[in-house]
């Protein structure tokens, strides 16, 4: 599922869903460099929650349109266009202590202008060693979108090779139901994925990579075709969680 899903402006007030993205994925993002893989158009939206607390964002989406439009924002981005569209979400993330409450729209702004200092178009499905190492990777409904288990596991490996010795993931998978017209829909689009993993795929994918923690946790989600997500902690090195 689409990364837009979630936060798009005509999605807002915030919903549900994202409050639960916010609360059980973005929370725990943590490091200096952080990588938002398949971001979208949205990956400025997220990183609302979690600026505060790293050096660096890069974001990387296959969808050239995606990128271009996000680059756009980025751009273009005010104080007002903050508070026109993001003002619940920010009053939200303020009370769950994810934003510090005196920041000013004008700050929240000029922070995240500068710390997400990389847009870019690649495909996480091939060889994407380029980018270097990040202290954390983010996917938020992303790495599912791919066809077979091969598929599954080499994003997954690429994940591992991407992070540092104590790097961490931090990531969502939302699958269908049932492969209904909507969903192919999604999947046509290049923004869902044939293979639909399951809680043990994804756990068994991350363990084969070498991930030496991995937890996985079931969410009730009551989204239309989508009855559940799977939120994911996983990190390279031992882990005193």
């Amino acid at each position: 599922m689409s990364n837009d899903f979630c936060a798009t402006p005509t999605d807002f007030p915030l919903t549900k869903h994202g409050q639960m993205i916010f609360q059980e994925v973005i929370r725990n993002v943590v490091g200096d460099n952080v990588l938002d893989l398949g971001c979208g158009s949205v990956g400025h939206y997220w990183a609302l929650g979690y600026m505060g607390r790293v050096k660096s964002i890069t974001c990387v989406d296959y969808s050239e349109s995606s990128i271009a439009a996000l680059s756009s924002t980025l751009a273009t981005l005010t104080p007002d266009f903050l508070q026109s569209y993001y003002e619940d979400t920010i009053h939200f993330l303020q009370t769950e202590q994810l934003i510090d409450p005196v920041l000013t729209y004008d700050e929240l702004a000029e922070q995240l202008i500068m710390t997400c200092t990389r847009v870019l178009a690649a495909d996480f499905r091939q060889d994407f060693s380029f980018l270097g190492t990040f202290d954390c990777v983010l996917g938020l409904e992303a790495i599912e979108c791919v066809d077979t288990p091969e598929e599954f596991l080499y994003v997954v490996q690429n994940i591992h090779r991407l992070l540092t010795p104590q790097g961490i993931f931090v990531g969502i998978v939302t699958p269908y139901d049932t492969k209904d017209a909507y969903t192919q829909m999604f999947i046509e689009q290049g923004v869902e994925g044939n293979l639909n993993p399951q809680l043990a795929d994804i756990e068994a994918a991350f363990l084969h990579a070498d991930f030496q923690h991995v937890h996985v946790k079931a969410i009730a989600t009551h989204i239309y075709n989508y009855s559940q997500s799977l939120v994911i902690y996983a990190s390279k090195g031992a882990s005193s969680s």
